[in-house]
């Protein structure tokens, strides 16, 4: 494999990025500097970038800070997509689930379609935080009735976590992921939905990413996810 391949799949950059770290002699190949990053490097060899190794991962996994306005899809024919906002990015890279074209926050993508089937499906039950804005008024008991689950179109909501911190701003924690779930729920609870903002998939949050940002999980961040997905992610 190129050595400039390598450390783009290992998620340290674009391209461009990755051949100035190996034109400015950053990187050490079996402890000698290589500045040609069309140098062939394999699974046995040490890679070293700043003296610290890099690791090969087959897959690549990556959040983006969603903005409003752009629709979840590969492409579209009336709409601009998120794909818009990706650059450099491997071919087979596709998105977990989906946001509504104006709910912003959390979206992950991977290249690993057995962690996005397991992380989207509520068999798995991952959970997923929103934090919403709505008109009306919530009834008192509105944590109680959505732990005890809300009847909807579709059936009964599994026990989910509702908090109320004041303001019109609820944060309601899922396992679920029903097509405009959170809009039907804060409906079925009297109320109208504002704005959605999506915190969390798991153990992966925001952070201070800027919205329309992107960036590639940390290792932690991978291994996490896999673990509460059962499944172990191959690094090679």
């Amino acid at each position: 494999m190129r050595l400039d391949k390598f450390l783009h799949d290992a998620g340290l950059g674009s391209r461009k990025d990755v051949g100035r770290m190996i034109r400015s002699g950053r990187i050490l190949v079996n402890g000698i500097p290589v500045r040609d990053r069309a140098h062939q490097v394999t699974a046995d060899e040490q890679v070293l970038l700043d003296n610290s190794p890099i690791f090969y991962q087959r897959h690549r996994h990556i959040l983006l800070h969603k903005p409003t306005g752009l629709v979840t899809a590969m492409s579209d024919r009336r709409h601009e997509t998120v794909m818009t906002l990706l650059e450099d990015v491997p071919a087979d890279l596709r998105p977990v689930g989906r946001l509504d074209k104006d709910t912003t926050g959390v979206l992950l993508f991977t290249t690993d379609g057995q962690l996005a089937h397991r992380l989207a499906s509520p068999k798995h039950q991952v959970e997923k935080t929103y934090r919403f804005t709505y008109a009306g008024e919530m009834p008192a008991d509105a944590g109680a009735q959505v732990a005890a689950g809300l009847e909807l179109s579709d059936g009964k909501t599994r026990p989910a976590q509702l908090d109320l911190p004041g303001g019109q701003i609820a944060v309601l924690t899922l396992t679920e992921g029903r097509t405009h779930q959170v809009k039907r729920m804060c409906h079925a609870l009297g109320c109208e939905l504002l704005t959605l903002e999506r915190l969390r998939i798991g153990p992966v949050g925001l952070g201070d990413l800027p919205v329309g940002v992107w960036r590639d999980l940390t290792t932690e961040e991978a291994e996490a996810l896999y673990t509460i997905c059962g499944l172990t992610e191959e690094v090679t």
